[in-house]
């Protein structure tokens, strides 16, 4: 009889919510520890400052950002949160900044009145729509009317972060994702208008996306980390949940748990395993958080699995992480990409001393080098391998009493075979 499962889980999941009732539930890579030392450095910043929070794309720096943000509402800061990717069509960043600014610290008894007054009038120097030489030679009748409305937006602002009994703290998410151009002159205007006393700006950023957008706007010899400097005052890097002796630390098995929950497998033994070994794999090769999320996606697409449920973490993690070598590997004549991902791996085992994970990158390194030496040579050793994984994981093995040209075949094309179930073409 065919084992009865669950109705399939869904491919897309409904976008998380990044604050659940209140600051840092859910907080599985402790980050509450790093916001609380950030928030105390807070008091040492009352002249104001610009911090850039730094990650790669897919680290979390939204979900950081949003609960620190909620963190320190709870602790009496204002806080005004600004996603800049979903307004950067807005014709200059002063006009986003000033009207996010304006609406998040309105306590609707007039207390920002003067700040939108002030703000209407700088908006209206730097956002002239006349033609050309008209607009210049306004410019030039209007430039002390003009500088001097500049500055009285900054003193109103001054003065109404002054009588604030704790720092207003401004986030500012996605800058990296903007248009260069808008990205950029955010960070402009940051410094010419908002560069007040007890105003702290938080940017949340990858600050490698932002060095590419400084030299494709002015250059590629522009020496941008020092250009990007002069308008951050301090950069500290978002911490990355660690592994210790390459199992994968609790951190990113328990977000490989948390993504796992949201889906609805059956509790069979396929995703159990999935699960346990793609644990290691997205520890030892680094994945982020997003990566992790992805990654468990295409594992619904692929799912049932009834068999291979440990080779296929390794495919999968090698799709997200790897891709390039991932699409050579799946050619299957390329042996240098087997070559490569062998050398890959040999680090991993040599600083791996744990008997399970140990043995699995014995089988991992064994598949790679039977497809360099050959399978005649080498396919005995890995169906040993192999066997010996399905046998203790339970797991049937297809193949089990297939003649040995047969069981060359096979696994010479398993790897192939795996990386179809998650493109969509088997």
């Amino acid at each position: 009889m065919d084992k009865q499962i669950k109705a399939l889980p869904p491919l897309v999941l409904p976008t998380a919510n990044f604050v659940n009732g209140r600051a840092f539930a859910g907080d599985l890579f402790q980050r509450k520890q790093h916001a609380e030392r950030l928030t105390g450095y807070l008091d040492r910043l009352r002249e104001g400052a610009v911090l850039a929070i730094d990650a790669p794309w897919g680290e979390g720096k939204t979900w950081f950002g949003r609960n620190w943000a909620a963190y320190l509402q709870e602790a009496g800061h204002k806080v005004v949160f600004i996603d800049a990717f979903e307004q950067d069509y807005v014709e200059d960043p002063f006009l986003l900044i000033a009207a996010e600014i304006a609406d998040g610290l309105d306590d609707s008894q007039g207390s920002v009145r003067g700040l939108r007054e002030k703000a209407a009038s700088v908006i209206k120097a730097i956002c002239a729509a006349d033609d050309a030489s008209t607009w210049i030679e306004k410019k030039l009748e209007d430039h002390a009317k003009e500088k001097a409305s500049f500055q009285d937006f900054r003193n109103e602002l001054s003065a109404f972060a002054a009588i604030q009994p704790k720092s207003i703290v401004l986030f500012i998410d996605e800058l990296d994702r903007c248009q260069p151009t808008f990205a950029l002159k955010l960070i402009e205007r940051l410094k010419h208008f908002f560069d007040v006393p007890n105003l702290i700006v938080v940017l949340l950023i990858n600050r490698d996306q932002l060095h590419q957008a400084i030299r494709g706007m002015h250059g590629p010899d522009i020496d941008a980390a020092t250009y990007l400097g002069k308008f951050v005052s301090f950069f500290v890097a978002l911490p990355k949940g660690t592994h210790d002796d390459f199992l994968g630390s609790n951190h990113v098995a328990e977000y490989v748990e948390h993504v796992f929950n949201r889906y609805d497998f059956d509790d069979s033994g396929g995703p159990a395993i999935f699960k346990a070994f793609f644990s290691w794999t997205a520890a030892w090769f680094n994945l982020s958080v997003r990566d992790i999320e992805r990654a468990v996606a295409l594992y619904a697409f692929a799912y049932p699995v009834d068999q291979h449920n440990h080779l296929l973490a390794y495919v999968i993690t090698l799709k997200i992480g790897k891709p390039d070598l991932f699409r050579r590997l799946q050619n299957g004549g390329d042996l240098n990409a087997h070559r490569e991902a062998l050398d890959n791996l040999k680090p991993i085992r040599t600083r791996t001393t744990v008997s399970q994970p140990h043995r699995y990158l014995a089988l991992l390194m064994e598949w790679h080098e039977a497809h360099i030496n050959g399978f005649p040579m080498n396919g005995d050793a890995f169906a040993l391998l192999l066997r010996e994984h399905n046998h203790r994981s339970g797991e049937p093995l297809a193949w089990r009493d297939l003649r040995h040209d047969e069981l060359w075949d096979a696994q010479r094309k398993l790897f192939q075979s795996l990386a179809e179930r998650i493109d969509g073409t088997n």
